[in-house]
Parts: C-alpha cells; sequence; structure tokens
C-alpha cells in the first residue's frame, strides 16, 4: 500500500501599517492549524508591520518600496512556491483579520477534499460601508469575462493547492488581484466555490474611500514646482514609486498648463528614469529646488480667482475621467444629489462611458445629478450661452484655463470637495495637503 503523499499548508498574509493587527491574525492562523508555515507579504510598511511578524513567527518578504498588493503578494508566492509541493495548500488572507483569521480553516479543507479547486470566503457580516459600487463593478466585471456570478468579489481570503497559484501568478498588481484572479481562475477551468465565514477587518479596508486612499493621489498644487523648471526638463524626486497612472494623468497635464513644459522625469517612476543618475547622463544638473510647504501653498493659492463661496458650475475630468476615478465619484456622491442651482459635469471617453452604461454606474451617477459628458471638455463648448457666475474644479488644467479663456471665476479642490460644493451649493474646501 502506497503512504499518503506529505503536504503541507502555507499561508500568504497581505499587509501593509497591520502593526496593531498582524501578530493577532498570525496567532490565529497557527492555532487553527498548528504547523502551518506563515508567511507575510508587506508592502513596505512603516508602523513596525514586519518586526510584529518576525516577532509572531511569521516568515517576511518585503522589497523595501511599496508595490500594491498584487505585486507584493505575486512577491510572497513566488518566493513560497520554490520550496513547495504541488499538493501543499495556499491560503492567501489579509493581515487585518486579526483573531477572526482562524475561521478560515473551512476554506483549506475545502480544497483538501477536494470539494473546489478555488475556495474564497464571503463575508458573514458586512464591515462599513460604500462598497456597494466597487463590489457592483466586480461582479460585473467577473461576470462579462468569465461568466461566473461571483458572491464576493472582492474578498482577498483564498485557499487553493500550489499547482492552481502558480497557474494564476502574477496577480494583477494593485487593489484588483481578487477580481483579476476570480477571472483567470474561471477562465482555466478551475472550479470556484464561495463560503460565508464570520469574519472582521478594518472598515476603509474595501471601501470605494480605501480605494481611493490606497491610490495615493499625486497632483494638484504640488505641480507647481514644475513652474521653476521654466522650459527645462525637470526631474522629480521623492514621488511615491506605486502612485497610479491617474495620478500621473493629471499631473502631467497640469504641468504642461502650467508654462513651458514639454517633458519632465519622475525618479523611480517612469520607466526612463529608474534612478537620477539615469536622467542626468552623467552631467550634473543646472538647478536644484527644494519644495516647501510654503511654496505649495502659495501655488495653490494662486490657482483661486473666485470670491466668497457662490459656486454654480463644478467640473472634473480634465482630463478625461477614468473608470476608478468614476468609482470615487460614484461613492462620494452615493446617497446624495447635486443642488437645484448646481451644474456638474463630467468628461470621459466614449469607451469609459460604455463602462459606465454597462455596469450601471451611468445612471447612479445620472440619478444623483452628475452629468456625463464625452469626447471634449468644458472649455470647447459654446461659452455664450453659459450663465455661470463661478466655476469649480479638481483639475488645474482647467483651473489654469478658465479664467483667462472665459473670464468665469474659479476655485480648486480636490474631488470631495468638488461633490460637497455641488451637493451643498457652496464653495466647501477641506484640509489642503500642505496644512
Amino acid at each position: 500500500m502506497r503512504a499518503p503523499i506529505a503536504t503541507k499548508r502555507i499561508a500568504i498574509v497581505a499587509a501593509r501599517n497591520e502593526a496593531d493587527r498582524i501578530g493577532a491574525t498570525i496567532d490565529a492562523l497557527r492555532a487553527a492549524s498548528p504547523g502551518i508555515a506563515v508567511v507575510v507579504a508587506d508592502d513596505a510598511s512603516e508602523d513596525g508591520t514586519a518586526d510584529v511578524a518576525l516577532r509572531a513567527g511569521a516568515e517576511v518578504v518585503s522589497r523595501g518600496r511599496p508595490h500594491g498588493k498584487g505585486g507584493n503578494v505575486t512577491a510572497a508566492c513566488e518566493a513560497a512556491l520554490g520550496g513547495a509541493g504541488t499538493m501543499d495548500t495556499f491560503l492567501l488572507c489579509d493581515g487585518d483579520l486579526g483573531e477572526t483569521a482562524g475561521r478560515l480553516l473551512p476554506l483549506i479543507e475545502a480544497v483538501e477534499s477536494n470539494d473546489c479547486d478555488l475556495a474564497i470566503a464571503a463575508f458573514a457580516q458586512r464591515v462599513g460601508g460604500g462598497v456597494g459600487a466597487a463590489k457592483g463593478f466586480g461582479r460585473w466585471a467577473i461576470r462579462s469575462l468569465g461568466g461566473y456570478e461571483a458572491l464576493e468579489p472582492l474578498s482577498g481570503q483564498r485557499a487553493m493547492r500550489a499547482t492552481t497559484l502558480r497557474s494564476l501568478l502574477p496577480f494583477a498588481r494593485g487593489y484588483g488581484m481578487e477580481v483579476g484572479m476570480t477571472i483567470d481562475a474561471v477562465r482555466a477551468g478551475y472550479r470556484l466555490r464561495e463560503y460565508e465565514v464570520d469574519l472582521s477587518h478594518r472598515a476603509t479596508g474595501r471601501s470605494l474611500a480605501g480605494f481611493a486612499h490606497r491610490a495615493r493621489q499625486l497632483g494638484g498644487p504640488e505641480v507647481q514646482r514644475l513652474e521653476l523648471a521654466g522650459d527645462r526638463v525637470a526631474a522629480l524626486q521623492g514621488v511615491p514609486p506605486d502612485v497610479k497612472i491617474d495620478a500621473l494623468k493629471g499631473f502631467s497635464a497640469a504641468a504642461a498648463s502650467s508654462g513651458a513644459v514639454g517633458l519632465f522625469h519622475v525618479v523611480g517612476v517612469t520607466p526612463e528614469a529608474q534612478n537620477l543618475q539615469m536622467c542626468l547622463k552623467g552631467k550634473k544638473p543646472k538647478a536644484k529646488f527644494v519644495i516647501t510647504p510654503k511654496m505649495v501653498q502659495e501655488a495653490e493659492e494662486r490657482l483661486w480667482t473666485t470670491k466668497g463661496d457662490t459656486v454654480d458650475m463644478v467640473t472634473v475630468g480634465c482630463p478625461h475621467f477614468s473608470f476608478e476615478e468614476f468609482i470615487e465619484l460614484a461613492q462620494l456622491i452615493e446617497g446624495r444629489h447635486v443642488h437645484d442651482t448646481v451644474a456638474f459635469w463630467a468628461y470621459t471617453s466614449r469607451a469609459i462611458y460604455g463602462w459606465l452604461e454597462n455596469c450601471r454606474l451611468l445612471k447612479a451617477l445620472t440619478k444623483a445629478g452628475v452629468m456625463v459628458l464625452t469626447d471634449g471638455c468644458p472649455l470647447q463648448y459654446p461659452k455664450k450661452s453659459w450663465s455661470f457666475s463661478s466655476a469649480f474644479s479638481n483639475s488645474v488644467k482647467f483651473v489654469n484655463y478658465c479664467y483667462s479663456q472665459t473670464g468665469l471665476p474659479v476655485g480648486y479642490g480636490s474631488l470631495a470637495d468638488c461633490v460637497e460644493s455641488a451637493v451643498r451649493g457652496k464653495i466647501c474646501r477641506g484640509r489642503s495637503s500642505w496644512r
């Protein structure tokens, strides 16, 4: 009689700044499954998460700078797979589960009993609020691209064999890895099953505000540093390496509208500028500038041409909004409505407009009073028909051009400020980044 093949269990725990909960998460996993190997995928935490994990006896995989959840979990999985057998079972989970992480054992058992190839935890209780639009989009994407009706499309708590995991790598970078993983698994013919588990986690971890917070937005008044460059090529240092493409898009548009900037490098972000030496090509910089909070404050104040708090036009999408930006907008305005005295315009491409229609976000935004327009920007529309007295926008590009081209006073703020101003019918400003 052949002896059964010895297998082991490996938990990959995704974490960023979870020092207060990672220890409890590791302890709970080990209590539920003695002998399980725990690997923490630490996304360059700044609060000592890695140290806490090491003291708790876990192995830590960290690459020194943020790569986003998908990128860092991929690295941890690849490291763990190096010494894993084909029948070993992997559990992926989030580091903020605390003591409830021990309740994930049924996922492992489901895979080991051959009940399914990919077991996914569905939260028995909803923690926090505002995730309806994000979850709805996740379900739509999985249904459209994979033909599978997901109950919990955003759940990061999953179990599978090593062979399954290896075939699904690499994961999508950032916080879309779960949706991408599900689509890839369905297309590969794996059997998926969702199990209701009583778990708890940080309320903001899966909210749309959480998605926006993780984006590490770059732009706004920071772009005014390029005024110092004039028509020279600037090399920017200190920008987060995991900055999102939408942030770079807005930054580039604002830079082009602020003066004669035709080209700039973002050190550690843009591919031709992996380090400062690649930008300089052996030469010395002609000038160096250190940006201070006072400089940023002055740059932001220069954008304002409106006085008081009057506003009857709010516009976003200059340059065109992406789908991710519309998700943030939908979350901010969920359950609210634009004031009767305000026109709220959001500009995008026809392709994104089609996506909004398909996943019903367009209907939700229209119901809230947001007008979504395509193939243009507000400054292209006939100004003679405008009857507005004051505008507000989150676009530095629009703010730079609006007053000079139309004479319409304008104010600048974040997307959250835009929504609050549109709903209240008066300019509302949150805390600026330089304060």
